[in-house]
């Protein structure tokens, strides 16, 4: 079943592509598709009854999409095996 989600969340992906990039370019991070238009774009995201009432007032499944930031971090040694996270910028080669 993951897989499946998986496929079709790439499929409406790669067919909206210029899309959701317009709307990622706009500053927006959370995405509504909807028969192929984006009917929601916002830093907010929608809540499960929003979805529902957007879903029933086009008569159509809409599809959440989000570009989360990914923050890249090093992991640094401490005492006993033990380890902390420390944002990369200021990480040093060990």
């Amino acid at each position: 079943m993951e897989d499946e989600l998986t496929a079709l969340y790439d499929s409406l992906v790669e067919e909206n592509r210029r899309l959701i990039m317009e709307a990622l370019r706009r500053g927006s991070r959370y995405i509504v598709l909807c028969d192929g238009k984006v009917v929601y774009a916002s830093n907010r995201e929608p809540s499960d009854e929003e979805i529902r009432s957007m879903e029933r007032n086009l008569g159509k499944v809409c599809y959440v999409l989000t570009e989360d930031p990914i923050e890249e971090s090093c992991w640094i040694p401490v005492m006993n095996g033990d380890c902390y996270v420390h944002k990369l910028k200021h990480c040093q080669q060990l």
